[in-house]
């Protein structure tokens, strides 16, 4: 997965990211920054198996997706 966000090795694991918010103790959000995948947004589990990009197009269309969950109530 480190070759989908445009990195080298584990030691550059998130660096070309931005720390989007938690949605936890151990889940995070992040938006990838630079490389191929440049504008997806990625989830990080710690401890939980691999990263994953969420299914939205870009960094706009997960965050209208987002807002409009807050919005319905959503937790």
């Amino acid at each position: 997965w480190f070759e989908a966000i445009g990195i080298a090795t584990e030691e550059d694991c998130f660096h070309g990211t931005l720390h989007l918010g938690t949605q936890g103790c151990n889940y995070d959000m992040l938006l990838v920054v630079t490389g191929p995948a440049r504008g997806r947004v990625l989830y990080v589990s710690w401890g939980e198996g691999l990263p994953h990009f969420v299914p939205d197009c870009d960094f706009l269309a997960w965050y209208e997706r987002w807002l409009d969950e807050l919005l319905a109530g959503w937790n």
